[in-house]
C-alpha cells in the first residue's frame, strides 16, 4: 500500500478521489479539486481559519468540516466476486451441485 503524503508536502492531482487522513484519526475517501467554488456546492463546513488552507481542496472538509492532514491514492479495486458451487446436502443428490450467487449486495 502507498505511504501517506502530508498535505503540506504535496497535494493530489486535480479532480481526483483519494484516501484522506483527518485530525482525530478518521480515514475516508474524498474528492480533491483546486476549484474551491465547485467544492462549496458540497456544503459550508470548511473554514480556512479553523481547518487550514489545504483542507479547502477536499470535498469532505466542505461536507463535514474535517481537517485533512495526509492523503494517498486509492488502491486498485478488488477483483469481482464470481459465483461458486457447493454440494447439495442429502443422499443420492449429493453428487449434484447448487450454484450460489454472490450473497453480498
Amino acid at each position: 500500500m502507498t505511504e501517506w503524503i502530508a498535505c503540506s508536502e504535496r497535494l493530489p492531482e486535480d479532480n481526483n478521489h483519494v484516501l484522506v487522513s483527518c485530525v482525530g484519526g478518521h480515514v475516508a475517501v474524498s474528492f480533491f479539486s483546486l476549484d474551491r467554488e465547485f467544492l462549496k456546492r458540497y456544503g459550508n463546513g470548511y473554514s480556512r481559519s479553523r481547518l487550514g488552507k489545504n483542507s479547502g481542496y477536499f470535498e469532505i472538509s466542505h461536507q463535514h468540516g474535517y481537517q485533512i492532514t495526509h492523503w494517498q491514492p486509492r488502491p486498485a479495486p478488488a477483483p469481482p466476486i464470481t459465483p461458486f458451487t457447493a454440494p447439495l446436502s442429502g443422499g443420492a443428490e449429493s453428487n449434484r451441485v447448487q450454484r450460489i450467487e454472490n450473497p453480498l449486495p
